[in-house]
This record gives structure tokens, C-alpha cells and sequence, in this order.
């Protein structure tokens, strides 16, 4: 087979293969593709095009990222997951707090809590990221992260019974 056939069946092996496992690394998908076809005649062109490909496949795959708060909040609010509870305290206040709630019914019975804010890690679309955690069974076990809308201390602290409330 000549060079252009092997690019093709490589291209859509690798479409096949991300649109199956979303999660699986691009490089990993190429070389196993090219592998089955035994062939040297894969040129860095064909591998970058089936690259192409694989981050097209991933791109559909997984929704479009929020660009602001108010997007933000339309998208938690339309959530729903096993593990994690996902709430929402008003478009007003536009706290977003993300709990674990496994963690709180394995830590039930714990009553010192910490918290602790970073304004570093925090997505783009909120200024501040707090985190609760426990010290539970000799480790420290995250339990909820809330995103909150700015870094002023006072709102902070008329967050924090807010907070609070939710455990």
C-alpha cells in the first residue's frame, strides 16, 4: 500500500479509537494504530493529521468550558452527579460549593473542621477557591470546595455561616 492509503487507514483508526476511549493519550493511540498496520510507510505528516483527528474526537466529546461566572453557574446548576453533590447559592451571592458527601458520611462523627482559602489554583471565573477539611483516621480528608465570587475578608466571613450550614 503507498504512503497516502497507510495515512488514511491510520487517520481513521485513530478516530475510531479516541471516540471509543476518550481518555486515552493520543500518542499512545498513534503508535498502537500504526503498530497494526505494520507498516513503515507513515509519514510525520499522516501522524499529525491522525493527531489532529484525536484532538478534534476529544474536543466533541466534552462540553464547551464556561468563559464566565454567570456561565458557570448555569452549568452547575445543570449538574448532577453520584458522588458529588453540586450546589448553588444564588445568582446574588454566586458561592458554588462542590462536597463529597461519601467523605462527610465517612466523617460524621469529627467535629473539628479546617478551612482555608487560595486564590492560585482557583478557576478564572471566580476569585477565591476555600477548602473544608477534617483530621480523620490519622489523615486529612478534603470534604467540600467553594468557589466564591471575590477576596474581600467581610464577605468572606458573612460567607463562612453560609458555609457552614451546608454540613
Amino acid at each position: 500500500m503507498n504512503k497516502k492509503i497507510q495515512t488514511h487507514l491510520l487517520r481513521q483508526a485513530c478516530k475510531r479509537k479516541a471516540e471509543e476511549e476518550i481518555s486515552e493519550r493520543p500518542r499512545k493511540i498513534i503508535i498502537r494504530d500504526a503498530g497494526k498496520l505494520k507498516t513503515d510507510k507513515v509519514s510525520l505528516s499522516g501522524v499529525q493529521s491522525s493527531r489532529r483527528v484525536i484532538w478534534i474526537q476529544s474536543r466533541k466529546a466534552h462540553p464547551k468550558l464556561p468563559s464566565t461566572r454567570e456561565e458557570a453557574l448555569i452549568a452547575v446548576s445543570q449538574m448532577t452527579t453520584r458522588d458529588n453533590a453540586l450546589i448553588e447559592q444564588g445568582y446574588e451571592r454566586q458561592i458554588v460549593g462542590i462536597f463529597d458527601t461519601m467523605a462527610i458520611q465517612l466523617t460524621k462523627d469529627v467535629e473539628d473542621f479546617f478551612g482555608d482559602g487560595t486564590f492560585k489554583s482557583c478557576p478564572k471565573q471566580f476569585h477565591q477557591i476555600y477548602t473544608v477539611i477534617t483530621h480523620a483516621n490519622g489523615s486529612y480528608v478534603p470534604l467540600a470546595f467553594f468557589l466564591l465570587p471575590d477576596k474581600k475578608e467581610k464577605n468572606l466571613r458573612s460567607y463562612v455561616p453560609t458555609l457552614l450550614k451546608s454540613f
